[in-house]
């Protein structure tokens, strides 16, 4: 039998933590799941304790980086409450709009799965947040949540769209809980030991966890040499009821520490043990197993859920609440700022009206607009200096009226003017009221009669808003919000129009016409339709001004706040990340228009996201891959911008074959279709293939030809021909400033390739050397491949440094020093340089430098250094 040890004596038994069950057919079927397209969240569902996280953790990891977010009992009511730490790592301020969050948040989950606990007890807007991340972004979500509980509305909404797929996780089998036992005690339990704990527990590993080290603190677990005996007299019941028998043997100062931690987690531990006395109650609470301490950031959290749920509110002493305040507000996040108003609120505290003013602000920047009525109401009902009461009736009007309350948005309307003494605050009470007459009344005439009058009384200086309302507010007046001319056949017109003069190159024509479509009612038959077209005439406006990146920054935000119209957002993104080169993005970007776009559009927005995807394959050489996603596209629905970028994934498999003469007509050949068609703005962009494929001459006369059939500017097609022209004419010392046009208008490829073809051309020593700079440059944020080989050799722009250098006469460990690499690595790129170069001395690398412009002046900086 060997010899009995209790458990309790050995330091391994009391502190090892326990394992984890594998379950890998679970993990296998999360794995499948998330592999499935189109993108969508899985939802773990299983009873409490019985592994839910640590099953999404396990896929998770298997997917790659991981973020971690948690559905909070305490904060289901804080907007973002869920994404705080999130939040705060990307400085976003208090006063940022949710689409500016929930573009931020796209970015920052990025490639990344998200994780979401306990997702039933998400706050609305942070549920809001991840529907729009999965439907916008495509981002990968795993939920955990107990089984029979409801989802967040938002949540639901998904699900209803079939974006939610389920899977069940009971509890462990008697072979797990033995597996499980013997791997934390190192020696086999014995068999009827198991047994009943897999019964008592029904296999639930928080449970049996438990119990188990219930019966280590009292002694009931003995190692009896080549097996472990638990001899626990526990009585079983259930697991909310063990929890609370251990909270009952707390001591009063470590439940209320327990308390502070439910209120604030994650909170650091060094907050926690300011007060003598507090690192052993810390201890405490830790040996209990009732909190966790993070061993990266030290912050303390609850140990799961049910923990909280088990404290009696009753229990929560006055001075506890006054310590949790302090710590949600000391942090200066302002999402704990808002939990801290939430407190104060539900322990019948008095909160300050401007401290309730700006909680309602934040809760209606995050969409939730009946909280922050609540919340200005509550901002009323305190004492306050004349200036802080008007402000709050000015934003309790507006938020009623964000929340449908018309009736009180007049009354408290009303009530502000008594209050406004001063002429901004008539101002900013008259634009106020005004934005409710017209688009919450429908009565713009009102609007405008209240405005004119308070307008009579102000300056110039401080009517500047109010004067661009009243402008809007005559425009609609004169249209009549709700009358005739904004009827079906009204709104179609505008579309058609935007449309087309977008797609003609001509911006400001497409903004005259856009107007009509920015009231459209959100909820209508062509609420998507209009969205498009509005969108499109910015994003037109801001490509043809040659913003590229404000342009693909005005897609990213608008892809946190589109609904329907979300797949012809992500697609117009997808192709601009292609034209700038960056293939990786452009075919992930691809991939979710199609999946949007599926669900929403059977026309030719899914032809084109199809043709591009397919375009993104050819060019990163997946030629088969490529033609298979071509040969999916229906001709019947092929038409305007999709036969453009059919043509171009043509051109490019052409091109994989070997025959870029053959690509560059193919493009040829569309493009000037669609100069007759009336695509010149996407013809243009199309276009810059050709010069890619080495067609400089007639890439020079087509994109003549299309700027001088534009009625307005658009950059990509001018900085094209620019670039072209250069180099049919030969002129070398043009084309690198050229290249720079085109590469900012978004066309880095055809920039890249302009130069490579440039660099034939004969050209002084700085013309080439200038050349080659912009090119290395330009070449470090794309994953393009180049599609013409640069004459002269391919140095990397550390060997290029390294090189310039070596044939100045500095020394290996002198280049070191500078470029803040070793020696070694000096040395070995020194030699691979000598290779390319065919010289074998320094004296040899300066002369081959020279020769090639690849060596600055005596007063020019090196590469890689600052000037």
């Amino acid at each position: 039998m060997g010899v009995e040890v209790r458990a309790d004596t050995q330091r391994t038994d009391t502190q090892r933590s326990w394992p984890m069950a594998p379950r890998e057919e679970h993990v296998a079927a999360g794995l499948a799941a998330m592999h499935e397209r189109p993108a969508c969240l899985l939802l773990i569902e299983g009873g409490a304790g019985v592994g839910k996280s640590a099953l999404a953790s396990a896929i998770a990891a298997r997917l790659g980086r991981t973020v971690t977010i948690t559905g909070d009992l305490e904060r289901a009511t804080t907007p973002l409450g869920a994404f705080e730490d999130l939040l705060s790592g990307l400085g976003i301020g208090d006063d940022s709009a949710l689409s500016e969050l929930i573009a931020a948040l796209g970015r920052a989950t990025e490639g990344r799965v998200l994780i979401v606990d306990d997702a039933p007890r998400l706050d609305p807007a942070s549920a809001e947040v991840i529907r729009r991340l999965v439907r916008g972004f495509g981002v990968a979500v795993i939920a955990t949540a107990r089984t029979g509980e409801t989802l967040p509305s938002a949540l639901q909404v998904l699900d209803g769209e079939g974006s939610v797929r389920r899977q069940h996780l009971d509890g462990l089998s008697t072979d797990e809980v033995g597996r499980i036992l013997e791997e934390r005690f190192r020696v086999p339990a014995r068999e009827e030991d198991v047994q009943l704990l897999a019964w008592q527990t029904e296999g639930n590993p928080l449970h049996l966890r438990v119990i188990v080290d219930a019966a280590i603190a009292a002694g009931e677990v003995l190692h009896r040499g080549d097996f472990v005996q638990i001899t626990s007299a526990t009585d079983a019941g259930g697991l909310t009821a063990i929890l609370a028998a251990r909270l009952a043997t707390l001591t009063e100062p470590a439940r209320q520490l327990l308390w502070v931690v439910a209120l604030t987690q994650p909170v650091p531990r060094s907050s926690l043990t300011e007060a003598p006395g507090r690192d052993e109650l810390v201890a405490e609470l830790l040996r209990a197993g009732l909190v966790v301490a993070a061993p990266e950031t030290d912050r303390v959290t609850i140990a799961h859920p049910l923990v909280a749920e088990a404290l009696d509110p009753s229990t929560r002493a006055d001075d506890t609440v006054v310590e949790a305040l302090r710590l949600l507000r000391a942090s200066g996040d302002p999402t704990r700022r808002f939990a801290a108003v939430e407190l104060e609120h539900r322990s019948g505290r008095r909160t300050p009206a401007d401290e309730l003013v700006w909680a309602a602000s934040f809760a209606a920047n995050t969409g939730e607009h009946r909280l922050a009525a609540e919340l200005a109401d509550a901002s009323i009902r305190e004492p306050a200096r004349r200036t802080t009461a008007f402000a709050a009736h000015l934003a309790a009007a507006g938020y009623h009226s964000l929340a449908d309350d018309l009736d009180e948005a007049d009354r408290l309307f009303a009530l502000a003017e008594t209050l406004a003494t001063q002429p901004g605050e008539r101002a900013a009470l008259a634009s106020g009221w005004g934005e409710h007459l017209v688009f919450r009344r429908q009565d713009p005439t009102a609007a405008l009669e209240q405005g004119e009058r308070v307008r009579a009384t102000l300056s110039d200086q401080v009517s500047v808003a109010l004067d661009a309302d009243l402008w809007r507010w005559r425009v609609l007046a004169e249209r009549g919000v709700g009358g005739d001319e904004r009827g079906e056949a009204g709104i179609r017109a505008s579309i058609a129009a935007v449309v087309a003069a977008s797609m003609r190159g001509e911006p400001a024509a497409a903004r005259a016409a856009v107007h009509p479509l920015t009231t459209v009612d959100g909820t209508g038959p062509l609420a998507s339709d209009a969205a498009i077209a509005v969108g499109l005439q910015r994003y037109v406006e801001l490509r043809s001004a040659g913003a590229a990146e404000p342009a693909a920054a005005f897609l990213e935000s608008a892809r946190a706040t589109a609904g329907d119209e979300v797949g012809f957002v992500t697609v117009m993104l997808a192709a601009q990340r292609t034209q700038e080169g960056r293939l990786a993005d452009g075919l992930r970007l691809s991939e979710l228009a199609v999946d949007q776009l599926r669900r929403s559009d059977s026309g030719e927005l899914l032809s084109l996201a199809l043709a591009l995807r397919a375009t993104v394959n050819a060019q990163r050489g997946a030629v088969g891959l490529a033609r298979d996603q071509l040969a999916e596209l229906d001709d019947a629905t092929v038409s305007g911008a999709a036969v453009l970028q059919r043509a171009e994934c043509r051109a490019f498999l052409l091109a994989a074959e070997g025959d870029l003469s053959a690509a560059a007509n193919t493009i040829i050949a569309v493009v000037s279709d669609a100069v007759g068609s009336g695509y010149r703005f996407l013809g243009a962009l199309t276009l810059a293939n050709a010069l890619r494929f080495g067609e400089v001459a007639r890439t020079a006369a087509l994109s003549q030809t299309l700027c001088e059939g534009l009625a307005e500017h658009v950059e990509p097609c001018l900085a094209l021909s620019e670039l072209a022209g250069a180099l049919r004419d030969g002129r070398a010392d043009r084309v690198a400033p050229a290249a720079q046009r085109l590469a900012r208008a978004g066309l880095v490829p055809a920039a890249i390739d302009g130069l490579a073809l440039a660099s034939a051309l004969p050209a002084s020593g700085p013309v080439l050397r200038r050349i080659h700079s912009v090119g290395v440059s330009l070449a470090g944020g794309v994953d393009a491949p180049s599609l013409q080989r640069r004459e002269g050799p391919a140095l990397t722009p550390r060997e290029l440094s390294v090189a310039q250098a070596a044939a100045i006469r500095l020394r290996s460990r002198e280049i070191a020093e500078q470029l803040g690499i070793s020696a070694r690595t000096v040395e070995n790129q020194l030699q691979s340089v000598y290779r390319k170069l065919g010289v074998t001395s320094r004296d040899e690398l300066r002369t081959a430098l020279r020769d090639l412009g690849m060596l600055p002046d005596e007063d020019q900086p090196l590469a890689g250094d600052t000037p």
